[in-house]
């Protein structure tokens, strides 16, 4: 009779355990794997490049997708100009190009912006291994402007 009370508080003490241990991975933010502090995209003409800052740490490995709108602002409010979609490896030791320009950033598309003002918004989504669900995190831009090019 002990031994049967003693094996059912230890499965019940190990099952509480592995519910808590569950609900704590599935509730650990994007931010374990990857922080973006900010993006500063630069002010241009044009026809020449984009050039951007993106302040982030990778800090742990992870496979991810990423999602980059262009938004122009238009009198009416803005609009999504173009979509950009990939995928990679991160790495922790992962270094941008330099320059960072957003023609690398949206590669293979979005390029060239025309004359207006836009802003952009990028969404990280960190793959989950089946155990662990997906994790998101989105950083928007300052808003910032294609100048036409004086003659």
């Amino acid at each position: 009779m002990m031994k049967s009370l003693f094996n059912l508080i230890s499965f019940t003490i190990a099952g509480v355990f592995l519910l808590i241990t569950a609900a704590a991975i599935h509730f650990w933010p994007a931010s374990y794997w990857l922080e973006v502090r900010s993006l500063h995209i630069s002010d241009t003409t044009v026809g020449d490049p984009v050039l951007m800052v993106a302040d982030r740490v990778i800090k742990r490995n992870f496979l991810g997708t990423w999602t980059v709108s262009i938004r122009k602002l238009g009198p009416k409010g803005q609009g999504v100009h173009c979509t950009s979609v990939g995928g990679t490896d991160y790495e922790m030791n992962s270094q941008y190009p330099d320059p960072l320009t957003l023609s690398w950033w949206t590669f293979p598309n979005c390029n060239p912006l025309s004359e207006g003002k836009y802003y952009i918004r990028t969404t990280w989504t960190i793959k989950g291994d089946g155990f662990f669900p997906d994790r998101q995190l989105s950083q928007v831009s300052n808003i910032f402007e294609i100048r036409a090019k004086r003659s």
